[in-house]
């Protein structure tokens, strides 16, 4: 839970610096990058979803959910920053900033379409959603304190 001294907006948005609010910060941006093909580095993002996916042979990735509050896209951890993640320093119902991002096109599955995701080369937690992590909380799911 955040500390007493934590000041939590309307919309439960908490930055872990308080000095440096991230709430100007969070808007749409997903749409922008479909469209541009640019990714603005630093741009902030909440983490709806953590998956470990085995890839091969005992190796796997990490995909996250990353959300802009309208739209979701997947964000693929480089291997190199795994422990981040693995270390628990980044949370469904934690907004990150991706320092060091890239949009990839793949071919997506059983011959459908092409798929786009993000590449995450660098990332760090700067807040948190106090309602999301509520949400999670009612349906029973284990949250971060």
């Amino acid at each position: 839970m955040p500390p007493a001294t934590t000041k939590i907006d309307t919309c439960g948005i908490v930055s872990l610096d308080p000095s440096n609010p991230i709430q100007q910060e969070i808007r749409p941006l997903i749409s922008d990058i479909l469209r541009t093909k640019y990714c603005v580095q630093g741009s902030v993002f909440l983490v709806e979803a953590i998956d470990y996916i085995s890839v091969n042979k005992g190796s796997k990735t990490v995909r996250l959910l990353l959300g802009d509050g309208e739209l979701a896209i997947q964000g693929f951890v480089r291997g190199s920053m795994h422990w981040v993640v693995e270390g628990e320093k980044v949370f469904e119902g934690g907004y990150v900033r991706l320092n060091r991002f890239e949009l990839a096109e793949v071919a997506g599955r059983e011959g459908g379409g092409r798929e786009r995701l993000l590449v995450v080369g660098d990332l760090r937690t700067v807040g948190w959603n106090a309602k999301y992590l509520e949400v999670l909380r009612g349906e029973g799911r284990e949250v971060k304190d």
